[in-house]
């Protein structure tokens, strides 16, 4: 029996040994694999070291700030950005707050309308410019000669004349209504049977709803905006008839509205005439 030995270094590499691989390869293949190792030498004498210092070249080159004319360039580039952006935005606003449409009296009209059919509750004291009956000693007060009360569609108006009776009228979901002097409703031409304006001598005060009154003057008057009196009020439209004077009801009507909220004011939802003077001057505010 015959035994082979292993290659050791002193021995000749066995051609027939299948265990190097450089005997299954020829001299091309060989030269190009020792090349190749020699390239890479510096694996050999790579370590974390040597790796972390690298690394750490790397970085402080890169957060290192530039220099020269760019680096200037660059600071000065970073200094008028911000500064041109602040420009930008104020020129902008300044436009802008110029060049914003101002609300025109029709479009608050307009608005006011909307906001009196879509508020859920209004209750309104109507009240007359002058002395009441008998009141001598405060001719200049105002005194409350009836209310208004409106939620949705529904209105109900309630007016007491100098006579010493009271005007109601109103509209729910059957429609309009008001009161005879029996105390019955009437359901019938129930607006016609009402007036549309009651003429106290000195005021001439308005029998409805708001929102039909600013329907009115959208349609049948001019309408101007008049400059608030304080920073934060209501906003005065003043309208006025453009038909000839003798139509019935006034020829001018103020009213007040809340530019935030575009609903009549109800401290001062006011209503005076102008027309010629008749047994003295003219009504004053209702």
């Amino acid at each position: 029996m015959t035994t082979k030995e292993p290659n050791t270094p002193d021995q000749p590499n066995d051609p027939t040994d299948s265990s190097d691989p450089a005997a299954s390869s020829d001299p091309a293949t060989l030269a190009d694999d020792r090349f190749i190792h020699g390239l890479l030498g510096y694996i050999h004498a790579e370590t974390d070291e040597t790796c972390d210092a690298r690394v750490e070249r790397a970085m402080k080159s890169i957060c290192s700030a530039p220099r020269g004319t760019h680096a200037r360039h660059r600071r000065l580039l970073s200094k008028m950005v911000p500064l041109a952006t602040v420009a930008m935005l104020a020129l902008l606003t300044v436009s802008l707050l110029i060049m914003s449409p101002r609300p025109t009296a029709g479009a608050m009209v307009e608005a006011a309308i909307e906001a009196t059919r879509a508020a859920p509750g209004l209750s309104y004291e109507i009240l007359a410019a002058g002395r009441e009956p008998g009141d001598e000693a405060h001719p200049d007060e105002s005194h409350v000669i009836g209310t208004l009360d409106m939620r949705g569609p529904f209105m109900r108006v309630r007016i007491s004349t100098p006579s010493g009776e009271d005007f109601v009228m109103g509209r729910d979901a059957e429609g309009e209504w008001s009161l005879r002097r029996d105390g019955s409703v009437s359901r019938d031409n129930a607006r016609r049977a009402a007036p549309r304006w009651i003429d106290l001598g000195e005021s001439t005060v308005l029998i409805g709803s708001l929102d039909e009154l600013l329907a009115q003057l959208r349609d049948d008057f001019a309408i101007e905006t008049t400059a608030r009196d304080t920073a934060g009020g209501t906003q005065q439209i003043t309208a006025s008839r453009r038909a000839a004077p003798g139509v019935p009801g006034p020829d001018t009507v103020f009213v007040w509205i809340d530019p935030d909220s575009a609903l009549v004011e109800p401290p001062r939802d006011a209503l005076a005439c102008k027309r010629p003077p008749r047994a003295g001057a003219c009504p004053a505010p209702a």
